[in-house]
């Protein structure tokens, strides 16, 4: 059932135009404030709102729950050597390397060395292994550089080891189960037939297609090794890979909705009005800005916390103390609590070059100016 609180109509009104000037995109937003529902809409031919659809890096900011509430038991340190929770990742001079580092993309280890195939990237033990054993890319710390797929295998082992449930079981068992949320690390037969899948990229002028055409060709480039050009499906395809879902790895295996992210990230904030807070003292760090600059993989500016997303120019959450992640297929979901707002997108077709959709920004922002308004 779709819901549009009273005030916020604009937005329904900003999705319909999206919708009539492609008559091929399909999208869901969905809105929460003080945990009261301002939003909860779908529209296009592919998506409703109880539509379920790969999210790709969308996945981390849930993964990254997942860590804030072993750091709020305290059974996580963010300041310890990485290696007191996993020995062997002390190999190759990474002794030193502390848990914040290893969080926050500056541990210099965002590819490893001859690739993975997506069934590596399941079975998880020997990934895991060869990556506890590679030398950084780079000097920890000095730098930052988006751990695409390799801060998954991280955040996975860290829950192993602490806890000894894998990342899949933990997630269900902490946040799945007792929110009752419509997320999933891992589709079952149940929940198959609402998937949705992503479609590719479809250019709409030169500059798209030149954009296309360039993708993939330097098989050395960080971030062509990062998406794993050779070992994986084409990016675009791989939330459908039957593989990623049924596995389910953190970093990009996620299968949700708009509705979901919005109720996920709603837990992340403090208010009188709303859901328990899951974890307010990991979230206030991990929502700290950690490294900003120039990303070594991505090539622009960018600014993380730890594994968390925090506002920039490219990714407008809104207030500086907004945090979240997108995801390569499109998705978007952030809280700002600063105004109290947790917001989740989805969309039906990857965009180009890749990453939060524009319109998904843009729909946020017209909430937000709605918000205000009401001050």
């Amino acid at each position: 059932m779709t819901h549009i609180a009273p005030g916020f109509e604009a937005v329904s009104e900003r999705l319909a135009a999206f919708t009539q000037a492609d008559p091929s995109y399909s999208a869901q937003v969905c809105a929460l404030r003080h945990g009261r529902t301002l939003i909860d809409l779908a529209m296009g031919p592919r998506l409703a709102v109880d539509s379920l659809i790969g999210v790709f890096s969308s996945s981390k900011g849930v993964a990254a729950m997942c860590t804030a509430l072993l750091i709020e038991s305290g059974d996580l340190d963010l300041d310890a050597p990485f290696a007191r929770y996993w020995p062997a990742f002390a190999a190759a001079d990474k002794a030193e390397v502390t848990v914040r580092t290893a969080l926050s993309h500056r541990a210099g280890l965002p590819v490893i060395a001859g690739g993975f195939t997506s069934e590596d990237l399941e079975e998880h033990d020997e990934l895991a292994a060869r990556l506890a054993a590679a030398r950084p890319l780079w000097v920890p710390g000095t730098s930052h550089g988006y751990h695409g797929i390799t801060i998954g295998i991280i955040i996975s082992e860290l829950i192993r080891r602490i806890t000894g449930a894998t990342f899949r079981d933990f997630y269900k068992e902490r946040l799945q189960t007792p929110f009752g949320i419509d997320f999933h690390f891992g589709v079952d037969d149940k929940v198959l037939p609402r998937v949705v899948d992503t479609l590719p990229q479809l250019p709409r002028n030169e500059e798209e297609v030149r954009i296309l055409a360039a993708a993939g060709t330097e098989p050395f480039h960080l971030l062509n090794m990062v998406v794993n050009v050779d070992g994986f499906p084409p990016f675009a395809e791989q939330a459908n890979n039957p593989v990623i879902r049924r596995s389910g790895p953190a970093a990009i295996g996620g299968v949700g909705n708009a509705r979901s992210l919005a109720h996920l990230y709603s837990h992340c904030l403090q208010s009188a009005d709303g859901p328990e807070p899951l974890a307010p003292k990991a979230l206030g760090v991990m929502s700290q800005v950690h490294s900003s600059g120039t990303d070594l993989v991505l090539g622009i500016h960018n600014r993380f916390g730890i594994i968390f997303e925090t506002s920039d120019a490219r990714l407008d959450f809104g207030s500086p103390w907004a945090f979240g992640h997108d995801g390569g297929g499109g998705s978007i979901g952030f809280a700002d609590p600063a105004t109290g707002l947790a917001f989740g997108y989805t969309t039906g077709r990857m965009p180009i070059p890749g990453g939060a959709d524009p319109r998904g920004l843009e729909l946020a922002r017209v909430i937000r100016n709605r918000i205000r308004s009401m001050r």
